[in-house]
């Protein structure tokens, strides 16, 4: 649809793939906020309806479903909503005048939440000294109002060298094997929920020596 149109009026020619051509129409109604696409296969000779009802640019829907027919939109959302404002959307089906029927999702509308809160996570605080080699070694996150929280990559630094991820993992405990006479310490890093690059949070980070007594602070 145009830039700002409410209105879309065009003919597609599907030949030679198909003998037709569809005409796609497309309004907006700003006050419903619905959106409504007709699509008509027309014989391309007379501009009307094919006089064969079997013919048509969507075939029937294959055991795969590789036939189902879709359409695609943006929305630009209103200027200052919220974090947590949800849009939903809902898709119904009138094939030749009989329906609306078959409700796309069936289960009731897509929710998506605006999410403008970055998700926030830190690791569990620890001792500063351990006898033990092995130390469970457990972390949490909160996303708030938004999607969830989809893994955490937890990294780890000894003696104060360059950290390093220990683990990519969907999990909120771990164990951790260490050396005597070594210090260590922890920090995680979340997906920015809504994007596809990883973005690290730098966070509380905890401090671990398996050894004698010894005080420190975690840097980077």
């Amino acid at each position: 649809m145009p830039v700002e149109g409410q209105y879309l009026n065009v003919n597609v020619d599907m030949r030679p793939d198909f003998d037709l051509i569809v005409n796609v129409q497309a309004t907006l109604d700003p006050i419903s906020r619905e959106i409504y696409w007709v699509h008509r296969a027309l014989d391309p000779r007379t501009l009307d309806l094919p006089y064969d009802p079997h013919e048509g640019y969507l075939p029937p829907v294959d055991p795969d479903w590789y036939n189902v027919g879709w359409v695609k939109y943006r929305i630009k959302p209103n200027p200052g909503l919220p974090d947590g404002t949800v849009f939903t959307n809902q898709a119904h089906v009138n094939f030749d005048g009989v329906g609306p029927w078959g409700p796309a999702p069936p289960y009731g509308p897509y929710v998506n939440t605006y999410d403008l809160t970055n998700p926030v996570s830190t690791v569990n605080a620890l001792a500063y000294d351990t006898a033990a080699a092995k130390l469970a070694v457990g972390w949490t996150g909160d996303d708030g109002q938004g999607s969830g929280i989809e893994g955490y990559t937890i990294y780890v630094s000894e003696d104060s060298v360059n950290y390093a991820v220990w683990l990519d993992t969907t999990a909120t405990l771990d164990t951790f094997v260490g050396e005597y006479g070594k210090t260590y310490c922890f920090f995680t890093a979340l997906p920015a929920t809504g994007f596809s690059t990883w973005k690290p949070y730098r966070l509380p980070r905890y401090l671990l020596y398996l050894g004698s007594l010894r005080r420190g602070v975690c840097r980077r």
